[in-house]
């Protein structure tokens, strides 16, 4: 019988492959190759047919980012020692004006304002790209003019493949810079430290996205089930027109629009929190100890800071020196509006448990226990001792039926299972905030 790797047959069968490209650029025979599954609602990769694994070295095991990523062993020019919070050496608050209001971006259009700077300095932009007008698909390209940059998407949630990222890059003739989620970049670094170091010449900066998750297909098949709406979408964009909140679905009859803050009734706001909720989150998503973008010169993201409330700007890191000087060079030029933050304020605006991934690490030890794969993350530090509750683990399993009960089809028994969660969740909470407001009485 033929063989497949069990390593990254365990990441296809627990549901851990983000299609980063690594593996099928580091299979010596190309067994390898880019796969939509259907029941997942997601890109991933799988075994050729005619595949054996058998007597190969593995060189795939060593780079995937879903098997092990080793931060604690990285040793990357100016960046000190890897802990959990990043080697940031600098924090801002702030945007660009150019590209803020330009109907496109997310939050203050800075990685849009990085991609552009690149370009106008004779780099080009190895990014994300819608691969054409009749589907969501979006693959890697390499951004050598400001006419296709414009094409660059604002935020693209769904699952997405950056399968040949690793061969544009190879074949490209200059230094790139590449935009990319953590899994993405941690699955090129693990390839080129591995099997082709000579590779890193090619990258002369990597702009890094602040990363929740990833949504599978079904999350706007969901959407479009509560709403009978039966046309497939060719474009799904989740921020438009300066709006954060603004889904916007575009089909060959024109563009359906939804504000997630603005919804008639509580009937369609479930509609909405239902489908786009962490159950149709990838579980690789969930089990993510990397959102801050560890490998990335400049990172970016959302700034939901209590002082920005109603603003449209960004929360920006620099952890590298070559990507404080292009922030500083932007900055003096204008092309950046920027004001000093803080690592509180990444906490503040990315959530503790995104920022030490404190829920990926409570549901590994869950699963763990259970004999599922997951992802391997190691740090210079330890960071905070986390315990799996009963109750954690009670949950976990609900999440589990409920992602799968979503990836059937059955949306309609899905939404009552996500309104079921809602309320345990708001009748569980309201003890805990009467019994904590009591204690405050009776300690003045």
């Amino acid at each position: 019988m033929r063989e497949h790797n069990p390593d990254i047959q365990g990441v296809l069968d627990n549901d851990l492959c983000i299609a980063c490209g690594a593996c099928v650029s580091a299979c010596p025979y190309d067994f390898i190759e880019h796969n939509f599954h259907e029941y997942r609602g997601s890109n991933e990769v799988r075994f050729i047919e005619t595949a054996d694994c058998s007597g190969c070295p593995a060189p795939c095991t060593r780079v995937c980012p879903s098997i092990d990523i080793n931060f604690a062993e990285i040793n990357l020019q100016n960046r000190g020692t890897p802990e959990r919070d990043g080697w940031i050496k600098q924090t801002y608050i702030g945007y660009s004006p150019e590209f803020q209001s330009d109907g496109k971006s997310s939050s203050g259009g800075i990685l849009r304002a990085l991609s552009h700077y690149a370009l106008s300095t004779g780099t080009p932009v190895l990014t994300l790209m819608k691969s054409n007008d009749d589907t969501i698909e979006y693959r890697p390209k390499l951004v050598r003019t400001e006419s296709d940059l414009k094409q660059m998407p604002g935020s693209v949630y769904h699952s997405t493949s950056f399968i040949g990222a690793i061969e544009i890059l190879r074949e490209s003739e200059n230094a790139c810079a590449i935009v990319g989620i953590p899994c993405q970049l941690a699955g090129i670094h693990n390839y080129i430290t591995y099997i082709e170091p000579e590779l890193s010449n090619k990258i002369k900066l990597t702009f890094g996205i602040v990363c929740g998750w990833m949504y599978s297909y079904h999350a706007h098949e969901s959407f479009m089930s509560h709403k009978k709406l039966e046309i497939r979408p060719t474009d799904i964009s989740y921020r438009g027109d300066d709006k954060v909140g603004l889904l916007k679905l575009s089909t060959g009859s024109g563009v359906l629009k939804f504000d997630r803050r603005n919804f008639g009734s509580k009937a369609e706001k479930l509609d909405y929190q239902s489908a786009y909720s962490t159950d149709s989150n990838r579980l690789r998503c969930r089990l993510c100890e990397d959102h801050t973008n560890l490998l990335a010169d400049v990172i970016a993201g959302d700034a939901w800071l209590a002082r920005t409330q109603g603003q449209k700007v960004s929360i920006i890191g620099v952890r590298s020196d070559k990507g404080q000087k292009v922030v500083d060079e932007m900055a003096s030029k204008g092309l950046l509006l920027l004001e000093a933050g803080s690592i509180d304020d990444f906490v503040e605006s990315q959530s503790e448990n995104l920022i030490y991934g404190i829920t990926a690490q409570k549901m590994k030890r869950w699963f763990g226990q259970r004999g599922i794969r997951t992802p391997a993350y190691h740090f210079a530090d330890k960071g905070p001792e986390i315990e799996t509750s009963a109750v954690d683990g009670f949950s976990f399993y609900l999440e589990t039926l409920r992602r799968h009960v979503l990836r059937t089809g059955k949306y309609r028994t899905f939404w009552w299972l996500y309104l079921m969660k809602r309320l345990w969740i708001f009748t569980s909470r309201v003890p805990r905030l009467a019994l904590a407001k009591l204690k405050r009485s009776l300690a003045r």
